[in-house]
Parts: structure tokens; sequence; C-alpha cells
């Protein structure tokens, strides 16, 4: 097979190995047509007493709000359930908002696969209740959870199965603390994940409405897997009927939101249709708020079946149809069960083949063509469900050095959405390249980077706007690895210039770059790769500013910002120097734009005593590299003051539930930033003016809200109850 490969490398200058690369929203999925007998068995395991027990046991611990003694006390319950099931187990631990390691972890316990071990299927929930007994919030998931774990213990299966209850869903409500710091993990350990089940408040169904179950689409990545578990449940529970939320979300709704935006297909489970009205409530008890055991027992039976179905299909195909300039080339991964191959182009028989390779030389350029295989099942001969299907559009790969303004079309793209021309943003000329579908995806054609220069770089000028909180861009790359890797997101709703080092890829012969979008608008303009030598940026537009404290506190605070630089993924951080001695003593972490110097401010010596500069610091092929100075910008006592005197800021009502007025005498818009005590920042709105904003979705406590200009700045402490 070596031999091949080689081959493979030598003739076509821009696919390589790319027939390893796993997508994952390119998953496939079993084609439930009827019961399995074997699988029956195990739902008709699922025992109504057992999810009661649970859910009543977890609603009698208390309020089990995230960092409480009560979720430790959860916590410790459910490791000794798994153990008792005889799986292996621990605790995965995370820090809070001001870096302290929270006591109470997630509790992940593992399964492990007899033939496949290293493709994972997740079923998960969260533990913890911020405010009531959360019987349906999410006792009833973690109920859930529990019972497939007890019964799929006992057996064997050809994957390797996850359950994990997190813990702090709902310190950060509908997006999730502990998932959002193990939905990471798992992408930066490349876990090959077919599909997460999250099981979030299962028990409550309106009296006067038949039982139905519900669950979240989670947008394109997880189409297929949700159209998945709609087919097995309508097949084991016929008799119910299994619905998407009309309510769609196309960024999931809990926990799943984490998994979904590293690509993993993710779907949200319950009875969110038809929310208890008990909901974060006390009466959110077993009778109330779990009203129906019944529905609790289906939607555990109905992901139960789902799993084991999907643990114990047969190896699946990975195939990628890789494009170049007149030919296709087909990679799919092989199966011992399967004799022989069938390849389809466009839903026609094009070729028989034992190999696990193909090359396509009758298609033309420009043309597109969708390809997938199905393998005959050796002793049976019987045909296999198909492999996922990859498109390809033939064309001449891109020659470099290259660079495109966006101003002679879109011919070098490949959209999986709707993408167009707009003049409405443009970093230069009259356009740049934008997405229409709320969540979606774009790559450029794939390049090859030659072996015998010494530097590449690639950059983009983007400009974002959101559809909905939470949303966010990112940029990836990948080669002749597994998956694609992740190299920047993108924040700023403004234009910005993002500079990607890509020195490590000099010599690769294939490499394929893509944006993708979730919930958010991208404009994406004046992207150039080119093979110039790194030129170390320098910070721009230091300001100084006076950051004021509340009254009693011993001093205010001198405020020192920049504009930030977007260089992944060579740029470290920053170092900040006053008067000419650098006053941090680790590298300002490259997100942060800002910081507080913490000196006494002194009001007897000059006004220009606090002079402040800016470097950026770099790691250029494992050499850190320091930038020049920054402009040199002092403290200006005088004027900073007069300024912040006009600001007349008010804010009503504070304390504050939801919503709050902000008042200034400022014509002109303003930048509106909220911190916690300890600094970090929390909410931000760039061009604000004068008006109300929604505090509802902040933890409870103590906050300073800060308004500022290019010239000054003022902040006043808000309260949040």
């Amino acid at each position: 097979m070596k031999f091949y490969i080689y081959l493979f490398c030598f003739l076509f200058s821009c696919f390589a190995l790319s027939g390893q690369f796993i997508s994952h929203y390119m998953q496939t999925y079993p084609d439930i047509t009827k019961i399995n007998s074997e699988v029956q068995a195990l739902v008709d395991q699922v025992s109504i007493t057992k999810l009661e027990d649970n859910i009543r046991y977890l609603q009698n611990i208390g309020i089990r709000l995230g960092t409480s003694p009560e979720a430790l006390i959860t916590q410790n319950w459910l490791v000794e359930q798994f153990e008792s099931y005889g799986l292996d187990v621990y605790v995965h631990h995370y820090p809070n908002r001001d870096g302290d390691t929270i006591d109470a972890g997630n509790v992940v316990a593992v399964q492990y696969g007899t033939e496949y071990p290293n493709e994972y299927i997740f079923i998960t929930s969260h533990y913890d209740h911020p405010d009531g007994p959360g019987a349906d919030d999410n006792a009833s998931g973690t109920s859930g959870v529990l019972e497939i774990a007890r019964v799929l213990s006992q057996y064997q299966f050809k994957r390797t199965i996850i359950y994990v209850p997190f813990n702090t869903e709902e310190v950060t409500p509908n997006t999730g603390m502990g998932s959002g710091f193990f939905a990471p993990k798992c992408y930066q350990e490349d876990m090959n994940i077919l599909g997460i089940f999250n099981l979030d408040m299962i028990g409550y169904m309106p009296e006067d409405m038949p039982l139905t179950m519900y669950y979240n689409e989670g947008g394109y990545t997880s189409y297929s897997f949700a159209n998945y578990f709609k087919n097995a449940a309508n097949i084991y529970l016929s008799d119910i009927e299994t619905l998407p939320f009309t309510r769609k979300s196309v960024s999931g709704m809990g926990d799943d939101i984490n998994f979904i935006r590293y690509g993993y297909p993710a779907i949200y489970i319950g009875d969110g249709e038809n929310m208890t009205p008990c909901y974060h409530r006390p009466c959110d008890t077993l009778g109330e708020g779990v009203n129906n055991m019944e529905l609790v027992k289906s939607f555990t039976s109905a992901t139960l079946a789902a799993v084991v179905e999907l643990a114990n299909h047969w190896k699946q195909y990975y195939l990628r149809a890789i494009p170049n300039d007149a030919k296709v080339s087909i990679f799919w991964e092989s199966s011992k069960e399967i004799e022989k191959y069938k390849l389809f182009r466009n839903d026609i028989l094009l070729a028989e083949t034992i190999d696990t390779f193909y090359v396509d030389s009758d298609v033309e350029n420009g043309e597109k063509y969708i390809y997938y295989i199905t393998g005959i099942i050796k002793g049976t001969l019987e045909e296999s469900p198909q492999s996922n299907a990859d498109t390809a559009i033939p064309s001449i790969p891109l020659v470099l050095p290259y660079f495109n303004d966006l101003e002679n079309g879109i011919d070098d793209f490949i959209f999986n959405a709707d993408w167009e021309l707009s003049n409405a943003q443009s970093s230069s000329g009259e356009y740049s390249l934008t997405n229409t579908d709320s969540i979606s995806s774009v790559k450029l054609r794939c390049f090859s980077i030659p072996d015998d220069i010494e530097n590449v770089k690639l950059s983009m000028q983007i400009y974002t706007t959101s559809y909905t909180t939470g949303s966010f861009g990112y940029f990836e790359i990948r080669t002749s690895k597994r998956s694609w890797k992740r190299l920047i997101s993108f924040e700023e709703y403004s234009w910005n210039y993002y500079y990607i080092h890509l020195n490590e890829y000099i010599g690769e012969p294939y490499v394929e770059i893509k944006w993708n979008t979730f919930d958010k608008i991208l404009f994406i303009d004046d992207i150039e790769i080119n093979f110039e030598k790194f030129n170390p940026l320098v910070p721009q537009n230091v300001s100084v500013s006076l950051f004021i404290l509340p009254s009693g506190t011993v001093t205010n605070r001198i405020q020192i910002e920049w504009d930030a630089i977007k260089l992944a993924p060579v740029l470290l951080g920053y170092n900040l120097y006053r008067n000419g001695e650098k006053i941090n003593n680790d590298l300002l972490y490259h997100s942060l734009n800002r910081y507080i110097d913490m000196e006494f401010y002194d009001s007897t010596k000059p006004s220009d005593y606090y002079c402040y500069q800016v470097t950026a610091v770099y790691l250029i092929d494992s050499v850190e590299v320091e930038s020049d100075f920054s402009e040199m910008v002092c403290y200006d006592k005088t004027s900073i003051e007069e300024d912040i005197s006009l600001f007349g800021l008010q804010i009503s009502p504070n304390p504050t539930s939801s919503i709050v007025n902000i008042s200034t005498n400022l014509e002109s818009p303003y930048t509106l930033t909220i911190y916690g005590l300890d600094g970090i920042k929390v909410l931000q709105h760039y061009n604000f003016i004068d008006g109300q904003i929604d505090l509802s979705t902040l933890p409870k406590g103590i906050y300073f809200l800060n308004i500022s200009t290019k010239k000054s700045s003022v902040s006043k402490r808000i309260v949040v109850k």
C-alpha cells in the first residue's frame, strides 16, 4: 500500500494522503428500517422505577448550584453509580472565572469498544441546578444517562460509549461552562466523536397533549445525526411521535452547543418545546416539574436504541473526493467486512474495485461531481449502506503567491451554503465575500506550498456581525492530517487584519483552508498568500485613561489600551513598559489588549510622570521575537479628569435584575463594557448610544460598568441581584 501512496504523491500535486481526512459533519449513520430483536431486548430493560429513584435522589439533595457543597455531593454520588456498573470513571476538573478550580467537575464514565475503541459515542446531561430541586432541569436527563449506563454497561459494543453528566451548565445558561472546557479538550485530543446525545429536561408534557419527544437539529454539523435519532426513535417507539423543535435554534440549546462549535454532531433531546411552568422554580419536583415518567422512559429508551445501533454499526468508509486539474481523486477507509467496493458518481455506478482509492479522469473543470461508495459484504454478498457523499469541483490548483481582493468574482471558492459578493462592507475596493446562511462554511481551492522557500504567510481582512449572542466565526486549515486544525477565531465588529504564519506547512503538496460561521455573518476581503519574511508588527493606537473605582477604595488606577493584533498562531502576547521598565511579570495573553496599572495614583507628581509603551511578542521558528516599542503615551491627569466630569453617567435601576437604563451627555457613540470584580470582561457593546441593556444573563454579583471613548473612560459599580 505504501508504494501506491508514493506513486500518487508523485502523480498528483494537490491531494497527497487527503483520503485520511475526516470532517465530523460528513459522518454517516445507519438507516434503520426494522427493529433489531437484540436492541429491543436492551430497550425493554429500561426501568421507570430506576429512573424515578434517580430523579428523587437528585432532587432531595437540594439546590445543586455548580459551586456549592451540594454539587460535590452530587458528583460523588454519580461517580459511585457509574463505578457500581463496572465502568472506568474519572472527574474532569476546570477553573471558574477567577481561575480557581471548581470542587465539583464533569463526571466521565467510559465503556470501551471492542473493535473500534477510538470511535466515540457520547451520552450527556448536566447535573447542576441553581435555584430549586431541579427535577426536570436536569435530574431527569441525568437519570436517563445513568439508566442507559446501567443497562449497556453489562454488554459489549464495537465502539466506545462515554457517559458525561456535566457541571455548571447553569452558570452560563444555554451554553454550559463544564462542557465549555470539555469540548475543546476532545478537539485538542482529535477524538473521533460520531455523535453527542444531550439529554436535558425529559420529564414534562402538558396533560392535554399526547406524548411527544422533541430534539433540536443543531445546524449543518448535526442534521444527519438528528435525522438518525428521529429514525431510531420512530422505529423503536413507533407509538410516540418524535419531532424537531419548531422554535429552531441552529446553534443548539445546552451543553450540545459547545460540541457543535468544534464541528462535532450533537443534538439536544428534551421537552423544551413545551417547557415545564416550574422551570427554575421551587415546584420543579417529581409530580409537577416531572409530571410524566412514561415520557422520561421514552426519551431514555429512544436514546439507548440509537446509541446501540450506532455503537454496533459496521465500519464506515469516510470517503473524500479531492479535486485537481481535470481529475478527481477519491479515497476511503477500508473495512474488513467488505469484499469489494462500488463507487458512484452523481448516483451512477462508476467503478467496482477492491482498492480504497480511485482516480476519475473523465471530468471537466468547473463541473460539480458527487461521489459515494457502497460495499459488497463478505459471506452474505449483500450491498452495504452507502458512505458519506463528498462533492468535488475539478479545477487548476491555486498557484502561489496568491492575492484576491474579491473584485473579480468568487471562482476560487467552494461553498457549502449560500455565499455571495457584497458591497455592504469592504476593506478595499467595492466588494467582499459574505455568507447569507447563519451557519455555513467556505473553502479556498487547494494549493501546494513549495519546499524551496523560507517563509510563507497568509493574511486577510475580516469584518463580523452576529445573528445571536454566543455566535462566532473561525478559520481552519488541513493538510494530510485527519481533521481540520483551528487557527483563529473572529469576534470583533469591525474590519481587522489577520496574519497567519504558515512556515510549518512548507513542502506540503496539499493545503486547504476554510472559514466557518456559527450564527455570525463574516465579510472576507483581501486574501493574500505570499513568501514575505515575517515582520513583527508593533502595537498601534495606545491610549491611557483613569479607571475610577468605587468611593471608599484606596486609590484609582490607570488603564492602558491598544489595538489588538491578529496574528495566528505566532502571536504569544504583549509586554507593557512604564517609564522604560517592564511592569508585567508574565507575558500578557494575546487575546488581551487592555491593562490596568495597579500602581497608586499620586496627584503630587507631574501629569506626564506615568508614560507607557507596548511591545508584541511572537514565536517564529521556535524563537521568541519581540517587536519594537509602540509610540509612548503618558497619563495626563487634567485633560482626562475634565473629560470624565462631562460624562454625567447615570445607571438606573441599580441594583438591577434585568433591564438597566444607561444615560450620559455624550453625543457620539461610545464603547460600553462590563467587568467582573476580577477584571474579566463579561459584556461589551461597541458604538453604543444611550439606552437599555439586558443583564439578566449575568450571575448575581457586583460588576463595574465602563464607558469609554478614544479620549477617556469612566467606570461605576453596578449590582446584579
